[in-house]
């Protein structure tokens, strides 16, 4: 414990004044047995600007990496930073673990949160009025040598998503200011992420964070 303290303290002055972003991931130890119930998994945090990996927290069940990244993210200075995680982190607990370190999320949003899910993607598809959908900007990467681009949509109006909430003015997750879809077009197919986000972003710094992926 010792070791990963004074690890995690050297990583932390390495900061500077630059908003980092941190990518929350789970990776899995493959033996050449295979996966079984003594599998190591592991739950990563990557600093994009530092190229630097923050800490890590170690687990034998793959459902505790639910438990794996509070853990994690005690041991981490976060300060300004904003967290990208996959929907398996989209969790109020977590969400709360980092407002607390007076940082922002980035939480992928899938069926593991499948009633809030349901009252993001019609929001998408049929924008209120005011709203002039989509915004022009776009990425594009290569990978394997297939081509995709990026169209990032991002929306500040979230007030209606804490209507059906069990408490009046409870909100769903904390400091919520805004839900995001990126769609991503490839040659032949065309897949959509949803997000929620803290932090006031636009399309293009939305972009960037989606690409700073652990490596």
């Amino acid at each position: 414990m010792r070791d990963a303290a004074t690890f995690t303290a050297w990583a932390a002055s390495l900061a500077d004044a630059v908003a980092e972003i941190v990518a929350i991931s789970g990776k899995t130890s493959r033996g050449p047995h295979g996966i079984d119930a003594h599998t190591l998994h592991v739950v990563s945090a990557w600093a994009s600007l530092q190229r630097l990996v923050l800490g890590q927290q170690a687990t034998i069940i793959k459902n505790n990496r639910i438990i794996a990244r509070p853990l994690l993210l005690e041991r981490l200075e976060l300060n300004g930073a904003l967290l990208s995680i996959n929907a398996m982190g989209c969790q109020r607990g977590i969400a709360t673990a980092i407002r607390a370190k007076s940082a922002d999320y980035l939480l992928a949003l899938k069926d593991n949160q499948s009633r809030l899910a349901d009252e993001v993607r019609p929001f998408f598809d049929q924008p209120p009025p005011g709203d002039d959908g989509p915004p022009v900007h776009t990425t594009t990467d290569a990978d394997d040598c297939k081509i995709r681009t990026r169209h990032p949509w991002l929306s500040n109006d979230v007030a209606w998503l804490n209507t059906n909430c069990r408490f009046p003015g409870k909100q769903r997750f904390p400091d919520l200011a805004a839900i995001a879809i990126v769609e991503h077009r490839g040659k032949t197919t065309t897949a959509r992420r949803y997000f929620l986000c803290s932090a006031a972003l636009d399309e293009q710094a939305l972009a960037a964070a989606l690409t700073q992926e652990f490596p």
